[in-house]
């Protein structure tokens, strides 16, 4: 999963703002998705009747602090996730949301 998201963050690297290489991002990251949900892992019976076909399970994790500035990591990526996941509404891959501890008064 990584390396597609990779290769469509730089696609976006090209401009700033949004603009057409932005939408073809959004467009491979919810082709993506798709293909994640399309995907069954075969399994012993005894974890077939206890997960009742439901397909492997993908997590992405999106924004959180970078380690080595500590600086919010959330990026033009992390909102293009949000919005494949919003515009597919499937339940695959699962979306893990890492946000950073604000400061009081701020």
């Amino acid at each position: 999963m990584a390396d597609w998201i990779s290769l469509c963050s730089r696609i976006m690297s090209r401009g700033s703002g949004w603009n057409p290489d932005q939408e073809l991002a959004l467009e491979m990251v919810e082709n993506f998705f798709l293909q994640i949900y399309t995907c069954n892992k075969v399994r012993s019976w005894v974890d077939t009747d206890f997960f009742r076909g439901v397909p492997m399970f993908q997590n992405l994790t999106i924004g959180g602090v970078d380690p080595e500035t500590m600086n919010d990591a959330t990026n033009e990526m992390s909102y293009i996730c949000l919005d494949a996941t919003y515009n597919t509404r499937i339940p695959q891959p699962s979306l893990t949301v890492r946000f950073q501890k604000i400061p009081h008064g701020v």
